[in-house]
């Protein structure tokens, strides 16, 4: 690599190419031998034509090592035409796949389930696949390289589009059944995480020109609690916004437009703040979501709808909207939303500067809260509603003279944020990471005002 020294600036580079590479020694040696024409960070940015990129260029070397892209194509020329096949067709899962789901995206009437099955195994066998074995049910990849090279076999032959409504319909399947049983497994979203880059291909796909608009909203309205167990609002307002533009096509005034108005609405809540277009969206999702009898996202709605107002400083309205919300609660089995109710009456209160009966709901509030649910309310409601609560109780005694009761009950709120810490997931995500990130004790509701 000629003169070239690593220092501490092109470390992250390198190991994010080395990443990129997968680790595998043959296409790392054929990225060093291009350092000393792109330079670390160019080659970085390279990355994306890896297979004309990787080339030896050593005339020492036997001719199926000169390139990446010939030692790809010895492999593959290797393989049995069905493994060939099977191949080609994984190159269109993005990120990981379940063998269940190579088995229906990749069968078709000619290779049933069965034998793809047995095909990835082979392929698995001969390191064409890997199989990750740390989770309850292995999950299959294949290596970013090896996924470019199937990806041109795959366009080459012809089922690139047929391959990728299958892979959508597919995940458009998985979340529907997901979304139906949430009474039941109220953690699914979380257990749907690790196929978030499916879900973006899936909608990517949808939504392009040729595509299919209906599967892609259905996808879209399913996916909510998915984007929003992972804190990834800013991607969460965009593919509802495209899903909500061809609602004509594929579902307007159906519940998917309740849950695609409403996730809307709540990712610019988090990311833009509660704009006009966040409240029209909130308004309509209401709207919607009573005329279903949806009571789980009329709950959601009402609580957004509320902190609309707490932040524009109309505490009047904000004490209409929760005392609408109490009335609500009374008629319904969700057993957070009394508490919640509550919850937005102290704070109202609180504001209007009526101390007393501020103590008094958000004290009821406090003894309400089911603990059970508390992380998935956390989802639902953009923070831990007892630790916020309990700022406001801190406040309260501050203001009404009793300092040492309102240390301790500040001390409670950070005491029982920390508890939540491990697991607890931050709505406030900054950029466009796409991992689960941990929250500080002030993230999980310390110092939020609504």
């Amino acid at each position: 690599m000629g003169d070239f020294e690593l220092g501490d600036a092109d470390a992250p580079v390198v190991a994010e190419i080395c990443r990129q590479l997968d680790g595998i020694p043959l296409a790392i040696e054929f990225a060093a031998a291009r350092v000393d024409a792109f330079g670390v960070r160019g080659l970085a940015a390279r990355l994306d034509d890896r297979l004309r990129l990787l080339t030896s260029g050593r005339r020492s070397a036997s001719p199926r090592h000169q390139t990446m892209s010939a030692t790809l194509d010895w492999s593959y020329d290797a393989l049995t035409e069905a493994e060939q096949t099977v191949l080609r067709r994984l190159a269109i899962f993005a990120g990981g796949f379940t063998l269940d789901a190579a088995s229906a995206v990749a069968a078709d009437a000619t290779r049933p389930e069965g034998e793809i099955i047995n095909q990835v195994a082979g392929l698995v066998a001969k390191s064409l696949v890997v199989a990750e074995t740390g989770e309850a049910e292995p999950r299959l990849r294949l290596f970013e390289t090896t996924r470019a090279y199937a990806l041109g076999k795959l366009a080459g032959s012809g089922e690139g589009e047929m391959l990728a409504r299958r892979h959508a319909e597919y995940y458009r399947d998985l979340l529907a059944s997901a979304a139906e049983g949430r009474a039941v497994e109220e953690d699914w979203p979380a257990a749907y995480a690790p196929e978030i880059d499916n879900i973006r291909a899936a909608l990517a796909w949808a939504f392009a020109p040729g595509g299919d608009a209906a599967v892609g909203v259905a996808i879209a309205a399913d996916s909510v609690p998915v984007w929003l167990e992972l804190s990834l609002l800013s991607e969460c307002h965009v593919w509802k916004e495209k899903a909500v533009a061809n609602l004509d096509a594929a579902g307007r005034g159906t519940r998917h437009e309740v849950v695609l108005q409403a996730a809307l609405g709540i990712s610019l809540r988090f990311t833009t703040g509660i704009t006009d277009e966040a409240h029209a969206a909130l308004t309509k999702a209401l709207e919607l979501a009573k005329r279903f009898n949806d009571p789980d996202y009329e709950l959601r709605i009402l609580h957004v709808l509320w902190a609309y107002h707490t932040r524009h400083a109309d505490f009047r309205g904000a004490l209409a909207l929760a005392r609408r919300c109490e009335i609500f609660a009374a008629d319904v089995t969700d057993p957070a939303a009394v508490p919640t109710a509550d919850r937005m009456l102290g704070i109202a209160q609180f504001f209007l500067g009526d101390l007393a009966n501020a103590q008094a709901h958000l004290q009821r509030a406090l003894d309400r809260f089911p603990p059970a649910l508390r992380r998935t309310d956390m989802v639902r409601f953009g923070l831990d509603q007892r630790v916020n609560t309990l700022c406001f109780m801190a406040r309260i005694s501050w203001l009404e003279g009793f300092p040492d009761q309102a240390l301790q009950t500040a001390q409670r709120s950070v005491g029982e944020a920390q508890t939540l810490v491990p697991r607890c997931i931050n709505w406030r995500m900054c950029g466009a990471a796409s991992r689960r990130v941990i929250v500080t004790p002030a993230q999980a509701g310390v110092q939020d005002n609504c």
